[in-house]
């Protein structure tokens, strides 16, 4: 099994990437410019082995936008996350694959195509914000002891994790989106990078200071980790890896979808205050309306998709994808 991420997702703030970051992590990055619809992400599958991870693509999840190996790593550096090496030639160089010269008839369309496609992505921009703003409720802070959850997290660390003779380093991902086909989550990619879970049952978004305080010790102890951010809230870490240990902590609402691994639970519910229960009637409906908006949010970009498709349908009957092949099969030779 294949861990799998995101590196860019539909977020309450629009767009978020940590392509420029990944591109930081001390790898030979190839970067493929090209059109849409000429063979980006058949390219990158035909180059998957055994122990890479694989880049999904959170506008297209049965596409990707990149494959990791162990000292190098492939990108698609087009749009919305447009790459390129800081040293060309020596942390990256650039496949630049065969782009068609369309017939008039086919770039009217193909303008005509993007501007629709564009109309839906700004509409599911605004759903996402306005989902967010319901994802992480003051109202349930006001009530919550956070400094009793956090004292947990020294004991566990000292249990679960190693000390090593090393600074830990920080990797940042999603492992879950609002896609064209609803919200997607890759938690099998905890079962293959770990062999235990820590699961934060957190209903209300309360779980914040915990996971950061997870994250700050690990990294003390000198342990890698692997943040997994909310696709709503990209400055809040649903999920930590720590891949050394094979050990991780995931913050969800419920059980449903978790890895088949073993695990132990820690409840946010357990330092809820007695006065809770006069908010919660108000957060659950804001918790319905923030269901429907993501639904409605996903919806637009399935239509968006849908418009991109016909794009590159345009595209492909005037794509040499046998002189592409060539030219990414030549560049990547050391790699595969």
């Amino acid at each position: 099994m294949q861990a799998e991420f995101f590196l860019g997702a539909l977020t309450g703030n629009g767009f978020h990437s940590f392509f420029e970051s990944c591109l930081k992590e001390g790898r030979y990055n190839y970067i493929i410019k090209a059109g849409p619809g000429c063979g980006k992400s058949t390219l990158m599958k035909g180059a998957v082995k055994d122990g890479c991870s694989l880049i999904r693509c959170a506008s297209d999840p049965d596409s990707l936008d990149g494959v990791l190996f162990e000292n190098a790593a492939i990108f698609d550096g087009t749009a919305p996350h447009t790459l390129d090496p800081a040293h060309p030639g020596a942390d990256g160089e650039y496949i630049s694959l065969p782009v068609p010269r369309l017939p008039k008839d086919a770039c009217e369309r193909i303008k005509e195509l993007d501007a629709l496609s564009q109309k839906h992505r700004a509409a599911a921009r605004k759903l996402a914000g306005a989902a967010a703003l319901l994802t992480a409720p003051d109202a349930a802070r006001e009530h919550f002891d956070e400094a009793r959850l956090i004292k947990r997290v020294r004991g566990i660390l000292e249990r679960e994790l190693p000390s090593l003779k090393k600074e830990g380093r920080v990797f940042k991902r999603f492992s879950e989106g609002y896609t064209p086909k609803g919200r997607i989550t890759l938690y099998h990619t905890h079962s293959a990078l770990c062999e235990r879970a820590y699961y934060i049952e957190d209903e209300w978004g309360l779980s914040g200071g915990f996971m950061k305080a997870v994250v700050e010790g690990g990294i003390k102890r000198g342990c890698d980790a692997v943040l997994c951010f909310d696709p709503l809230l990209p400055s809040a870490v649903r999920e930590i890896v720590f891949p050394e240990a094979g050990l991780c902590f995931i913050a969800a609402e419920s059980e449903n979808g978790l890895p088949d691994i073993p695990r132990r639970r820690i409840r946010t519910a357990s330092c809820l205050e007695p006065g809770f229960s006069s908010v919660r009637g108000r957060l659950r409906l804001n918790r319905r309306i923030k269901e429907s908006m993501t639904r409605e949010c996903c919806s637009e970009l399935e239509k968006s998709k849908k418009l991109h498709d016909e794009i590159e349908d345009i595209y492909r009957p005037f794509v040499d994808f046998e002189a592409g092949r060539r030219v990414f099969s030549d560049k990547i030779s050391a790699v595969l």
